[in-house]
């Protein structure tokens, strides 16, 4: 064989899938079949043998299904998802923003500046309040409401302002965003010591709940529409983390929806909606409902919401307090700075 026709197979072999090892001699390969041609030697090597036929060609081992890696993605996903329903939607961070919360609050409250929450049924004294608001410009960031023998609230103004909406069509809302954040003084039953109310000493505060509030009035077009959405979590916990994770799947949303015929019997003389409206929620879902879940998909949007909503009240809580002791203390140092 010629050094020409030495390369020609060479590259024949390689375009076949044969490598040549270095030593080996190489066989000339069979003639290809011309077109309309068959024979019985051409059908033998051209189609490659079958896993019954007796060859000592290795036989090839079975293919791996592209489908297994996403079926076992597909049942961890689901795994996971089935893990957190079962815990509650169980939150590390969620827990530790009711303890902020709760501490701050345990400060706030104690502020004599901190302004009552001021309501009235009838005229003229609805009016009354109405327009101080409407002379200070705007709500008061934090006020202290709840009636004797229930339990008391901080209402925490978010946000007041506009809102746009493009869920069926463009629509543009004002907005008033308030939080409500429940709590109960637990006093020392065997004290003896009253205060100026009559009552003994606050011993600790305990965190009952926490309701997050959207009031959205359209105020495009002739006909407009009065909407509430609601957070409401009955069960805040603030219990530390050795034991365990508090159950969040208690959380209930809400939607009320009146049209502006209608007399906003709900809202207070201050134009917030108070915290019992008196009125029953259009569509009313829980987070961790078992019997009618929703996607989890949204689950974890809303418990997203939550969260964030919760960093807001932190942070007003917290600002409210430093200002409070910073206040004190110079108040303190004036009081005691003797020459």
């Amino acid at each position: 064989m010629g050094p020409g026709a030495r390369k020609y197979v060479i590259a024949l072999g390689l375009l076949l899938g044969f490598v040549p090892v270095r030593g080996q001699q190489i066989e000339e390969s069979p003639r290809l079949p011309e077109v309309g041609v068959t024979s019985e030697t051409t059908t033998q090597s051209a189609v490659p043998a079958s896993p019954d036929s007796n060859t000592d060609a290795p036989a090839q081992g079975p293919v791996a299904s592209s489908t297994e890696p996403a079926a076992s993605f597909e049942s961890s996903l689901d795994r996971s998802r089935r893990l957190a329903r079962e815990s509650g939607f169980q939150d590390a961070e969620i827990d530790e923003l009711h303890a902020a919360i709760l501490s701050n609050l345990r400060v706030v409250i104690l502020d004599p500046e901190l302004p009552e929450y001021r309501d009235a049924t009838e005229e003229p004294a609805r009016s009354d309040i109405f327009y101080e608001n409407m002379r200070v410009g705007r709500n008061p960031v934090i006020v202290r409401g709840g009636a004797e023998g229930e339990p008391s609230y901080l209402r925490v103004l978010l946000r007041e302002g506009l809102a746009y909406e493009t869920e069926q069509y463009p629509s543009r809302f004002i907005v008033r965003s308030h939080a409500f954040v429940f709590f109960t003084e637990v006093r020392d039953p065997h004290s003896d010591a009253d205060t100026e109310q009559g009552q003994s000493p606050v011993l600790d505060i305990q965190l009952e709940r926490i309701l997050i509030q959207y009031y959205l009035v359209n105020d495009s077009g002739q006909e407009y529409d009065r909407v509430i959405r609601r957070m409401d979590h009955p069960a805040p916990g603030v219990g530390p983390l050795s034991r365990g994770l508090a159950d969040n799947s208690g959380l209930l949303i809400e939607y009320y929806r009146k049209p502006s015929t209608e007399q906003p019997v709900w809202e207070g003389a201050d134009g917030v909606p108070r915290p019992e409206l008196g009125i029953e929620p259009e569509i009313r879902v829980t987070l961790g409902a078992a019997d009618e879940p929703m996607p989890y998909e949204r689950q974890v949007r809303i418990l997203a919401s939550y969260r964030r909503v919760l960093r807001e009240i932190d942070r007003t809580l917290h600002e409210w307090r430093r200002r409070y002791e910073l206040e004190r203390e110079l108040q303190l140092d004036r009081v005691g700075g003797f020459p």
